[in-house]
């Protein structure tokens, strides 16, 4: 599941021939994207700049989540390649 959340992102930068990303709402595929790096994969490797903004990200307030560990969450956002990694406060988000 991770390449292939992976390879469609990497294929739509390929279809427009984009150089920069922003993604707006990245809860769901900052993770795949970040942990392809891990297999192989760099997404972003072309890319002049790249952004996301977390909506559910409470690793980064140092909020434990059910969903993901936090340390899982954690090493994804650092091994990322991004420009710039943007987070909302999950307690102002809920």
């Amino acid at each position: 599941m991770i390449r292939r959340l992976a390879n469609i992102t990497s294929q739509a930068i390929d279809d427009v021939g984009a150089d920069a990303l922003y993604l707006p709402t990245g809860d769901g595929s900052v993770d795949a994207i970040d942990l392809a790096q891990l297999l192989g994969q760099n997404v972003l490797r072309k890319l002049e700049h790249s952004e996301v903004l977390l909506m559910r990200r409470p690793a980064a307030y140092g909020i434990s989540d059910q969903r993901v560990p936090a340390w899982v969450s954690n090493l994804s956002i650092r091994i990322g390649q991004w420009s710039r990694v943007l987070a909302i406060d999950p307690v102002v988000y809920e």
